[in-house]
């Protein structure tokens, strides 16, 4: 079992029997006290302590392990040590013991710089670091983890633990870490793991994660990973199929670009005879997202690039039937819009009829053959829950209703979807304007998020997620009006669809440019192209058509009758 969140839910497990307390209790072989049930990760307890990192999680992993399948039935779990390097709000943070446990006889280091937002703090108990808190600058990380983990003297002048920039530390004493020492605190890998990687022939830090996970966390250890690389290797391998748009086509985004302008290339098949090493289906979607993105109306649709989705508009399901969300712009409805729903729901014999988390409605389970039936009868456009392209504006009330609203969040979120609906991305995108700041539409969690200040202003952030990968929103700017937030929140966009990497969200596709350089781009047009971005977005937006009008004049024949064949055919690009 594994538990993740503030405080561990053992609502079940007392109900089963199990011994609790703050979380399930747990003895050194992370048995319970039922012999038959073993738990581990933050839903348990013990020995007192309830660990909240995934380290922990991992090291008793290998106790249970090695009890369940006996090859070290002796081996007991004492305990975790507990480190970690992560970024909060924009602000990087090393933490690692208890550092509000100071005993008589500690010695308590610190070291400020208010003005430049940097403060460490370390307990050094019996000649060794205890605990230790890094906030601004991550520079003696290394450093205290070392002294932290291997218990080792720390120096006589202390004010050394936080002395020297971390990339010379790490060059300087990667030799001298012993196998044991933890370089990927998220998933609890070791020096010794990743060297074992590196010497079987993973010597991009890519492969190196696909080997071990180093580095698939928060990503922090990736420059220790590196280093590793470097020192065993000698030289860290160029990987260049790492940087291709997509696998099919050896080139990167740019250069393929430019390349496709220049040939006036417009279609999926026409690039890969030009510039195509295969024709695998990944490829073919990723191409013809990108052309759709590049050339708008002008972009030649073949049916048989696209994944079964786009062909139909419906978002595929198990067992072969489609699910069908309309637009609900701004997540408002009307009573005729529910009446409709309704009624289509009872004639089609729809199963299920579902609310969904982007203030919409979802009708699950219409067949193939009926989609443009239920299109039709439903009246209103596509909603794009099928695609990679503009989703959804979450809205809260705003100032329409709610006591607490400073702006209108319902109106901007309406604009929002009526602008932008089904625009092309590289990969989903999402947004939710919140109408003041206890952001009841959960803006800081989006793609795009909106805030509306306690004086009425809208702060725009951007690069959130809340699916697979929970990241907050790195705040792009403050804006005064409804224009200049649509304005802003078209050139991100339009930034977005033209460097952004196939299938990259832009909680991936933000700290990779950084949220600095976006707002230079972006807010300040330090590059002067925010002309041409904005010319590049009008474009997009004078291009849409709601693609369910296909239902009163189908692109191909069959394209709404003929049958889907389930499980791993249609992955595989069947015709549909």
């Amino acid at each position: 079992v594994i538990s993740a969140g503030i405080r561990p839910n053992i609502s079940l497990a007392k109900d089963c029997g199990l011994a609790c307390k703050r979380a399930i209790l747990v003895d050194d072989k992370m048995a319970t006290n039922d012999p038959s049930i073993f738990a581990v990760g933050e839903c348990v307890e013990h020995r007192g302590m309830v660990y909240g990192l995934v380290a922990p999680l991992w090291e008793q992993t290998k106790v249970l392990a090695a009890h369940l399948t006996g090859t070290d039935p002796d081996r007991s779990y004492t305990g975790s040590k507990l480190a970690t390097k992560l970024k909060v709000m924009g602000v990087e943070l090393a933490a690692m013991g208890m550092i509000s446990d100071i005993r008589p006889g500690d010695e308590v280091v610190q070291y400020s710089e208010p003005a430049k937002g940097i403060y460490a703090k370390a307990i050094i108990r019996d000649g060794k670091v205890s605990a230790a808190c890094l906030v601004g600058d991550l520079g003696p990380a290394e450093t205290l983890l070392g002294h932290f983990h291997k218990e080792t003297p720390v120096p006589t002048r202390r004010m050394d633990l936080f002395g020297g920039p971390l990339p010379q530390k790490i060059e300087l004493s990667l030799a001298d870490l012993p196998d044991n020492h933890p370089v990927c605190d998220c998933n609890g890998i070791s020096k010794g793991t990743i060297c074992g990687a590196i010497l079987a022939g993973h010597c991009t830090v890519a492969s190196v994660g696909k080997a071990t996970r180093a580095g698939t966390g928060c990503g922090s250890c990736k420059k220790m990973v590196k280093g590793l690389i470097e020192a065993v290797a000698g030289a860290i391998k160029v990987d260049p199929t790492e940087s291709y748009y997509v696998a099919a086509v050896p080139m990167e985004k740019s250069i393929l670009v430019a390349q496709i302008r220049k040939h006036n290339l417009k279609s999926v098949s026409a690039v890969l005879a030009q510039f195509g090493t295969s024709e695998d289906e990944k490829s073919k979607n990723g191409l013809a997202s990108l052309l759709k993105s590049m050339w708008n109306t002008e972009y030649v649709d073949e049916r048989d690039a696209r994944f079964v989705n786009d062909r139909v508009h419906a978002n595929i399901q198990k067992d072969g039937t489609f699910s069908v969300v309309p637009r609900m712009y701004g997540g408002i409805t009307s009573p005729q819009e529910l009446i409709r729903i309704g009624q289509v729901a009872i004639k089609y014999k729809i199963p299920m009829v579902k609310v969904t988390g982007g203030q919409r409605i979802d009708l699950l389970g219409v067949a193939k053959e009926d989609l443009p039936g239920v299109w039709a009868e439903i009246g209103m456009p596509s909603g794009h829950a099928y695609t990679k392209a503009f989703r959804t504006c979450k809205t809260c009330v705003g100032t329409e209703f709610c006591r607490y609203g400073t702006n209108d969040s319902t109106g901007l979120g309406i604009d929002i979807e009526k602008r932008f609906q089904g625009i092309e991305f590289p990969a989903k995108l999402k947004m939710a304007v919140s109408g003041c700041p206890r952001n009841c539409a959960e803006s800081t969690v989006k793609d795009i998020g909106i805030i509306a200040t306690e004086g009425g202003d809208w702060e725009i952030s951007v690069g959130g997620g809340a699916g697979a990968h929970v990241k907050k929103t790195e705040v792009l700017c403050r804006v005064q009006s409804k224009e200049e937030a649509l304005k802003l929140v078209g050139r991100f966009m339009q930034y977005y669809r033209e460097h952004g990497k196939y299938l990259e969200r832009t909680y991936d596709f933000v700290p990779r440019i950084g949220i600095d350089k976006l707002q230079e781009i972006i807010v300040y047009d330090s590059l002067g192209i925010a002309e041409q971005l904005d010319k590049g977005i009008d474009e997009a937006v004078k291009g849409f058509v709601d693609p369910w009008l296909e239902r009163e004049k189908p692109v191909y024949p069959g394209q709404f009758s003929e049958p889907i064949q389930v499980v791993s055919a249609f992955m595989a690009g069947t015709p549909a």
